[in-house]
């Protein structure tokens, strides 16, 4: 609604705003590439110094995430060399970024300069500083020395109650630990999954704290390693990834050659005889193609050739394909990976190391489900099981408390009427009325509750469960 209003205003400053805010919401949901344009057009619009350069850092860190590094160092140097020129109220959050930045690209003695002072390292924003040292320390072979660090940057976190860094410090720590002292990593890594649940909705956002968590289990033999590992494929993408490469990944060995693919070639791989040595792909082939003399072109040439590019929308259409193949590639080994990693560690926690053949087969392939149906049959599967079943993770605990706190809102009466409401609707409405009950004890607020809902029909259907169940907003 908020959006909405500022793009009708048209004028300038507001329309930058708009296409800030969505770039912001874009970013967060992963859709770098649309945000990256959001933020692109906001600069282009901004009269306010403070949107044009918070703006600025911000398409800089998605340059960074997308690894294009070189656009990354340009705005970098330009934010940089600038700074006395962004206003006070931006200059922190500006300074965030540029710090963090430099920290993942130089040492941590070449990021400092004229930003460096004894109030920065106490300030919230050290909690960058600190991480980013410790890695490098570890990395060093300085495990000591940046354990210290990694674990004054989770003591800051939790200081200033700054939710995501609370998340990514106590991960950190815990993964750094899992070797050294494992049982206390468990508890880490627990306390990071925990806040995950009771702040966010969207999980696939933090599979690396699953990761960290699934990887810390395999170490102290937790019982709830099959769990975790349940959700890993349960609630990440990672759980359909590999029947969707499946699908999707095209099977053409070979490309029709258009007039826009050969003007590519010839403009991007000139001189032939250079590439042809960079990238091991045959030179006559490249001459042949873009002097019209050959209408294909074979898709592990051009697979050769897209090591020196970088993804763009303006690739030519062979080129788009054969990169979204390699990219659906990428990801389903990536699942595979998960998949085996999970079929490994039911294999150990049931001490059944030698399982071979058709049965491993079978069990590998299974969904989480199925895995359960099939485990309950046999005596052993069965008490591994009832063991786990007794346990919830960190994060179903978090969200049973928040639904706690909503139930307890409510008058006796109103909250009679909402549980047998509840149990008469239809499993999408029920699902509708978790994640709403969730957020309303998050965010503190009905409206903001509602308006977490993207579309307009959830939005009805969770007002009219809430009107018919208990009349009024809770």
């Amino acid at each position: 609604m908020f959006l909405e209003e500022l793009k009708a205003k048209k004028d300038s400053n507001s329309l930058a705003l708009f296409y800030f805010l969505r770039g912001l919401k874009r970013r967060w949901n992963l859709e770098r590439k649309k945000a990256m344009a959001d933020f692109e057009r906001s600069i282009d619009l901004a009269k306010s110094k403070t949107i044009k350069y918070i703006a600025m850092a911000e398409l800089m860190n998605i340059h960074r995430a997308m690894k294009h590094y070189q656009r990354a160092k340009k705005i970098y140097d330009f934010l940089r060399k600038n700074y006395e020129n962004v206003p006070e109220k931006a200059r922190k959050l500006v300074f965030s970024f540029l710090i963090n930045f430099c920290l993942r690209t130089e040492s941590a003695e070449n990021c400092f300069g004229k930003f460096r002072s004894s109030l920065y390292l106490t300030d919230p924003l050290s909690i960058y500083y600190h991480t980013a040292l410790g890695r490098q320390l570890i990395s060093r072979g300085d495990t000591r020395d940046g354990l210290k660090h990694i674990l004054m940057a989770c003591k800051i976190a939790r200081r200033e109650k700054r939710i995501h860094s609370i998340i990514f410090s106590y991960n950190l720590l815990a993964w750094y630990l899992k070797n050294y002292h494992p049982l206390i990593s468990l508890r880490l890594v627990r306390e990071a999954l925990y806040t995950v649940g009771q702040c966010y909705e969207n999980l696939e956002r933090f599979y690396y704290v699953f990761d960290t968590m699934f990887n810390v289990q395999k170490i102290t033999k937790d019982r709830e390693a099959l769990l975790t590992a349940m959700n890993i494929l349960d609630t990440t993408k990672n759980s359909r990834l590999v029947e969707e490469a499946k699908v999707f990944i095209p099977s053409e060995k070979e490309y029709r050659v258009d007039r826009k693919t050969r003007r590519f070639i010839e403009k991007n791989f000139r001189p032939f005889y250079k590439t042809s040595k960079m990238y091991g792909v045959s030179r006559t082939e490249l001459y042949l193609v873009t002097k019209g003399n050959r209408k294909r072109i074979k898709g592990e040439t051009i697979g050769k050739l897209l090591r020196g590019l970088e993804w763009s929308p303006d690739l030519p259409e062979p080129f788009l394909k054969e990169f979204s193949r390699k990219m659906l590639e990428e990801a389903s080994k990536s699942a595979e990976v998960t998949k085996e990693k999970f079929f490994v560690v039911y294999s150990s926690m049931l001490k059944r190391y030698r399982i071979k053949g058709a049965w491993a087969t079978k069990l590998f392939n299974l969904n989480p489900e199925e895995l359960k149906r099939r485990l309950s049959k046999f005596p052993e599967g069965l008490r591994f099981l009832s063991r786990i079943s007794n346990f919830e993770s960190s994060v179903e605990k978090a969200r049973k408390e928040l639904v706690e706190k909503f139930l307890r809102m409510m008058r006796k009466d109103e909250r009679e009427r909402f549980m047998e409401r509840y149990f008469q609707v239809d499993e999408r409405i029920r699902s509708l009325m978790d994640v709403y009950i969730r957020n309303r004890i998050r965010y503190r607020s009905h409206r903001t509750a509602i308006y977490c809902f993207e579309r307009a029909k959830e939005r009805e259907l969770v007002r009219q469960f809430l009107y018919e169940s208990i009349m009024r907003e809770v």
